[in-house]
């Protein structure tokens, strides 16, 4: 069965960053010593905590009265049970952090007037296939009795809050000549984020047809293709 699919990324604010510790004294270069690296844990360090989660560069004034210097920095956003919220619906999320520059590097250096910076992050309403469906198959005889189901299952995973609806083409659908039909459960929904949520396609090959197979067995096959609409 052919699934149609976007990419998706869920989104839910976590910054991971910079104090910069700076000796303010001439004729060296700038370095730094914590980069742009992310992780869960690396959050935005208020002054006071030491040397281990701070940005070390050095300023090189030399006969000048101002300097400047270029330390990396990245902004992480996080899903699941760590991020805050966990499932974000989709939107424009901001935060304001202050920079603040110390010397000499230690906890009793004096602090500089904090810069604020503010960051801005955009999250698109999306839904991805997290699982896909499988194949749906019928061993049917001719004029059965009673009708012929086969199902298959996959994990959708759209943006929290963000309606969606399930469709299937061609449906209904001929194949030999036997008529069927396939129908999604749930077939609309709300996204939960992070999650995902399951989705059921039930085929369905009606009771008493005759089929156009003119020998003992026959078989045949015919893609399908699942759409989400949101």
């Amino acid at each position: 069965m052919n699934a149609a699919c976007n990419a998706c990324r869920r989104v839910a604010g976590m910054l991971c960053g910079l104090l910069l510790t700076c000796p303010f004294a001439a004729g060296a270069a700038a370095t730094a010593s914590r980069g742009s690296t992310c992780n869960n844990n690396s959050n935005w360090r208020a002054p006071a905590t030491g040397t281990g989660n701070v940005q070390i560069g050095t300023l090189n004034f030399g006969a000048a009265l101002t300097a400047t210097t270029t330390l990396n920095y990245c902004i992480r956003v996080q899903v699941g049970a760590g991020a805050n919220p966990p499932s974000p619906a989709a939107g424009v999320y901001s935060d304001t952090f202050n920079i603040f520059a110390q010397y000499p590097n230690s906890n009793a250096g004096a602090l500089s007037p904090n810069a604020p910076v503010v960051m801005t992050v955009g999250v698109n309403n999306q839904c991805v296939f997290n699982t896909y469906p499988g194949n749906l198959a019928f061993n049917y005889t001719a004029f059965s009795a009673t009708a012929q189901t086969s199902t298959t299952s996959f994990m959708l995973r759209c943006s929290s809050g963000l309606p969606w609806t399930i469709s299937v083409s061609p449906n209904p659908a001929v194949l030999q000549g036997l008529r069927y039909t396939i129908t999604p459960s749930p077939a609309s929904g709300s996204g939960n984020g992070n999650t995902g949520q399951a989705v059921t396609l039930t085929g369905n090959m009606q009771a008493g047809q005759a089929g156009t197979c003119t020998g003992p067995t026959c078989s045949g096959t015919q893609a399908h293709t699942v759409f989400i609409t949101y």
